[in-house]
């Protein structure tokens, strides 16, 4: 799902600990945020750990990624990747998400939210 981007853009692979979290309340809030904002992303919440894709204007997502650092629902913070892009792997998704649980249905969910993404977000997603 990449769109026609022209312009440069950063994206942050994360991972965190969740910190007693409401998966549909942080889909909710990042949706709003990120809409304004201009990121894209996939957040994917599993065993009590967050990862989590940020795309956008570089501005935006270093902005996004300090709001999360300091947001006490996330705690071990780890940057998987923070890489310049051309082009959007999420472009029409303000944050797309997934339930926490470990059977088929999220990884059937994950295969089709991930076609066409680069191999860095697959490798990290299909690993989860």
């Amino acid at each position: 799902m990449a769109s026609n981007d022209t312009g440069a853009l950063r994206r942050l692979i994360y991972t965190s600990r969740a910190n007693d979290h409401d998966l549909v309340d942080i889909l909710r809030v990042s949706r709003a945020n990120n809409g304004i904002d201009g990121i894209s992303g996939l957040l994917l919440a599993k065993q009590g750990m967050f990862v989590q894709v940020l795309e956008g204007p570089p501005e935006s997502v270093a902005t996004t990624f300090e709001r999360i650092r300091r947001d006490d629902r996330h705690s071990h913070v780890e940057v998987l990747s923070d890489t310049a892009e051309t082009e959007r792997a999420f472009g029409d998704w303000a944050m797309a998400g997934l339930p926490g649980e470990d059977d088929i249905s999220v990884r059937e969910r994950l295969a089709v939210l991930t076609t066409g993404a680069p191999a860095t977000i697959k490798t990290v997603f299909q690993g989860s």
